[in-house]
């Protein structure tokens, strides 16, 4: 039997199978980039609909200050701190279920997710009758003060037990649909933030409580609707216990900095009075309204580095959320601070004359807005349950602000742009610094311990 001659392979083959395996390669970068870009559609998506809340905010406080005196306007600010102080009631159950909830998410341990979301809801309910009794308390002792204070009393304490609840729905919007879901009542709430502006026209002051608390009503309304996790308030202690554990820290370390946030207002009451709190209002609701960006992603990036950690375990994964955040927070963020102090001058000397002086602060404070904004990767801490370094995070960064605000309102040309400059220095100085105590904590050989 004559030998089989070797067959022959086609021409080109060698050059045919590095072409083959360049388009799959193609191909498979194609695909990886669509999955990246459905991973973060809902980021994007949530963040457009804050940006245009952010934008009917801005507009509708254009109109706020034109029909609500700087008297008016400030009085309602200094009432409305009691909303930060009144957090001290919950805490940290809601704080607890924010970091645990999408960990356990994380590990496939729905039960415990459920028993954790049943018990939160249950004490946030409670929280909220104490909070009623409190402002029940409250009117009758300021019962001889005017009519002004009593209905700001009144309004806050409606505005703190829906703040409460709200609080809580946030929390469970966790996954990338229920983001998706959000996202569609951010954009209901940009609508609605406009849509009561005649509240303002009509009825002054009056109109600006009566505002806030539709507004509060229906974005609360529309996110219970949709809230993602359907429990009934169920009290579990060991779930408590562990919301506690977990929440507690987070609520101490988040609660100093947030009391300390008021120390603006409370330098500005003692050198100048209701009044110059007033016009700072201005200023501050200019950087709230850029604010709600940070706010948004921070909302979005923190249950998924907890989701995240508890699936993977791996604190690098936590660093490089935490500074592809921080870019994205910068990169939304420059060009509406751009326009807004551009825009702030004349918006504010032709429209709101009554206001000029607060422009100069605003201006100051929209920048620091960017700086304060870029902390967002300090997330990756709470994370990781890292409480000694959270606890030099947050105890340094309060330092670095309350300082910079009392030097800048005693030291500064005027108590006002004095305090703006003070807060936008300390928040350049802090920046580093905190991204550097991030980083220490992430890239420890041996993750930190607890769940």
């Amino acid at each position: 039997m004559p030998a089989q001659e070797p067959i022959a392979e086609p021409p080109f083959a060698a050059s045919d199978n590095r072409i083959g395996k360049a388009a799959a390669a193609v191909k498979q970068m194609a695909l990886d980039y669509l999955a990246r870009a459905r991973e973060h559609q809902a980021a994007f998506m949530f963040t457009g609909a804050s940006a245009l809340v952010s934008v009917g905010s801005m507009f509708s406080s254009m109109i706020m200050v034109r029909y609500v005196s700087p008297e008016d306007l400030g009085l309602w600010q200094s009432v409305r701190l009691a909303v930060t102080y009144s957090m001290f009631v919950l805490a940290g159950v809601n704080n607890g279920l924010s970091r645990d909830l999408p960990y356990y998410l994380g590990k496939s341990d729905e039960k415990t997710a459920s028993r954790l979301a049943g018990t939160t809801l249950f004490y946030v309910l409670g929280a909220s009758l104490l909070v009623l009794l409190g402002g029940v308390g409250s009117l009758f002792l300021f019962h001889d003060r005017g009519s002004k204070l009593l209905f700001a009393i009144a309004a806050v304490t409606v505005l703190i037990m829906l703040t409460f609840y709200t609080n809580y729905l946030i929390v469970t919007f966790r996954s990338s649909k229920s983001f998706k879901d959000f996202s569609k009542i951010k954009m209901l709430e940009a609508l609605v933030t406009v849509g009561t502006i005649p509240l303002l026209y009509y009825l002054g002051y009056h109109g600006m409580l009566a505002r806030v608390l539709v507004l509060s009503g229906l974005v609360l309304f529309f996110m219970h609707l949709f809230r993602p996790i359907r429990v009934a308030p169920a009290w579990d202690g060991k779930a408590f216990v562990l919301l506690l554990k977990t929440g507690m820290p987070i609520f101490i370390l988040d609660y100093l900095s947030t009391t300390a946030g008021t120390c603006d207002r409370l330098v500005l009451l003692k050198l100048g009075g209701v009044k110059l709190v007033g016009y700072y209002a201005v200023a501050l609701m200019a950087r709230d309204a850029i604010g709600i960006i940070p706010g948004a992603l921070s909302e979005y990036i923190y249950p998924r580095m907890s989701h995240s950690y508890g699936e993977h375990h791996d604190p690098i994964r936590l660093w490089k959320m935490a500074v592809k955040s921080s870019l994205m927070v910068v990169a939304f963020m420059t060009p509406a601070v751009v326009a807004g102090w551009f825009l702030l001058p004349p918006v504010v000397s032709k429209l709101f004359p009554k206001y000029t002086e607060a422009v100069t602060a605003a201006q100051w404070l929209l920048i620091g807005s960017v700086f304060g904004g870029a902390t967002l990767g300090r997330m990756a801490i709470w994370s990781m349950k890292d409480w000694k370094m959270a606890t030099w995070y947050q105890g340094l960064g309060v330092g670095f602000g309350v300082a910079g605000i009392v030097l800048g309102g005693y030291f500064g040309k005027t108590p006002l742009i004095g305090v703006a400059v003070g807060s936008l220095i300390a928040q350049i100085a802090w920046l580093p610094v905190g991204g550097y105590l991030v980083y220490l904590a992430t890239h420890r050989r041996a993750s930190p311990g607890g769940k």
